[in-house]
């Protein structure tokens, strides 16, 4: 633990303009910034640290300096109550590299200690057998890759904050510690598997969806250590919490691909967690919640992000990119205070294939673009649309002498697994999988390309400047009837990374401090 004294004198609040301003004696507060003791995960090679105090209705108090190990002074806080203390540690490029908040309120007018636990902005991937993966971005290409080993495959993971990360363990829940990558001996009990999870950004409230015999959720309040077990008439599909844990959305029969039955959304609170009010929404396929309890949804059937608002009222209108292209569908969502992030794929064009084939439906040159949206106090603002990636596979063969053949396959669907805003809302993790097929080709009586069948997964974190920050193809995997040129496999990009420890599929994503 590494302490930064920061003392400053403080005066009483001034509660309305013009107000008398009594004195007040000085007061210290004493701030720890408590990174891990392994320098593995200890921020590394920070410059600068800037303390940030928020109150509500106050504009924020920041202060940046030099991270010398010395003291340096705040300056005056009003007395009360500061709802949100965090620490930003920057490299000598600016670069973010170390985050961390108060795990409570602090009270300003009071000589105290306060702790901050700062941890690197980790984004973590379940899917991996027995292990789970790490990306960090805080370090360059050669070694942003990690693994954290486990004795279990996780099903599913979601941040608690900054200090834990939830691991699905089938009907239970395993808390990793990031300050050293052990698990608590102590595990959470499902009533049936987990299927889904999110958490506020504190980690104070933290909610899992579970199916099994009597479905439903689990609303736990840290802090006071109460459980919530509540019942659904199906599982659970997406659970999302506001960043104060005060509203809580549940989604019911979440919709993929349309035709599909119509879906439904619980609207609850972590005060009094209750499956009452169960509102229809039509083909939804995600849900997010906002900073101040606005519930958004990506509905499956238009190019759209729509807010629950008593009704389902359509938000915002997603324009193709692509002239005459099938449209663009939001397949995941994600909130960052007021800012909407909404992943889907548009296709350049849908190939029918044979009805029931590998080949039936097959999405050609899907292209994976991100919409970015401001909310405002009348709906939606400013939006921005990201091309993030270019989904396809490039199949190639050395069977033929002195030439290299390739086969261009696209998707039959790409499906968005899980998305992930970081601590700043600049940076979003998205974790996809694809399956591709291709048809055999003949010159009328031999086989010359045999039919194909394969897989790959992709992990991007994408900048909300629009570029792609890092980028690694999980899997690629091919398979080939017989007949025709063999020895097919994934060709290699040179800008794409490969993944360390073999081969996976991640399943889901979370961001240290981040949302969801």
């Amino acid at each position: 633990m590494l302490p930064w004294p920061v003392s400053r004198a403080v005066l009483p609040a001034i509660l309305a303009a013009g107000a008398a301003v009594a004195c007040a004696q000085p007061t210290g507060l004493v701030l720890h910034l408590d990174v891990p003791d392994d320098s593995t995960l200890a921020p590394d090679s920070a410059a600068t640290v800037t303390i940030e105090a928020r109150r509500a209705g106050a504009a924020p108090i920041t202060i940046t300096a030099p991270l010398d190990g010395a003291s340096f002074d705040l300056g005056d806080l009003p007395v009360g109550e500061v709802t949100s203390l965090r620490a930003l540690l920057r490299g000598d490029n600016d670069r973010l590299v170390g985050y961390g908040v108060a795990t409570a309120p602090v009270i300003v007018g009071e000589v105290a200690d306060v702790t901050v636990p700062v941890r690197r902005p980790m984004v973590y991937l379940a899917g991996p057998s027995n292990r789970l993966a790490t990306m960090d971005p805080t370090r360059d290409r050669a070694d942003y890759q990690g693994q954290v080993p486990t004795s279990f495959t996780p099903g599913l993971v979601a941040a608690i904050g900054g200090e834990e990360v939830a691991v699905a363990d089938g009907d239970q829940i395993r808390l990793l510690r990031t300050s050293d990558h052990q698990f608590a001996e102590s595990t959470i009990a499902l009533p049936g598997p987990a299927r889904t999870a999110a958490a506020s950004r504190d980690g104070r409230v933290a909610v899992y969806g579970h199916g099994g015999a009597s479905p439903g959720f689990v609303v736990i309040d840290r802090a006071s250590g109460a459980r919530s077990d509540v019942a659904t008439t199906t599982p659970p599909d997406r659970v999302a919490v506001s960043e104060d844990g005060a509203t809580i959305a549940v989604l019911l029969a979440a919709c993929p691909q349309t035709p599909c039955a119509p879906s439904s959304v619980v609207v609850t609170t972590a005060a009094a967690p209750s499956a009452d009010d169960v509102r229809a929404v039509g083909p939804v396929v995600d849900l997010a919640v906002s900073a101040s309890g606005r519930v958004l949804l990506a509905p499956a059937d238009r190019s759209a992000v729509d807010e629950l608002d008593g009704d389902v009222v359509e938000l915002v209108q997603i324009d193709n990119r692509r002239a005459l292209a099938p449209p663009w569908r939001a397949r995941r969502l994600a909130v960052h205070g007021e800012v909407v992030w909404a992943v889907g794929v548009e296709p350049f064009f849908v190939d029918p294939g044979p009805t029931g084939s590998p080949f039936d439906n097959v999405e050609v040159a899907p292209a994976v673009r991100v919409a970015r949206i401001e909310l405002t106090d009348g709906g939606a603002g400013a939006v921005r649309v990201i091309d993030a990636f270019d989904y396809g596979e490039a199949l190639v063969t050395a069977s033929v002498e002195g030439q290299t053949v390739f086969q261009e396959l696209g998707a039959n669907p790409v499906v968005v697994d899980g998305i992930a805003v970081g601590p700043l809302g600049d940076q979003l993790a998205i974790v996809l999988h694809g399956d591709f097929a291709s048809e055999s080709v003949t010159d009328g009586i031999d086989v010359l390309i045999p039919a194909m069948t394969g897989r790959s997964a992709y992990y991007l974190l994408v900048s909300d400047s629009g570029s792609v920050v890092q980028r690694v193809r999980t899997r690629c995997e091919v398979s080939f009837e017989a007949g025709g040129l063999a020895d097919w496999s994934c060709r290699n990009r040179a800008e794409i990374d490969a993944p360390v420890g073999g081969a996976y599929t991640p399943s889901s994503a979370t961001i240290l401090f981040g949302t969801p």
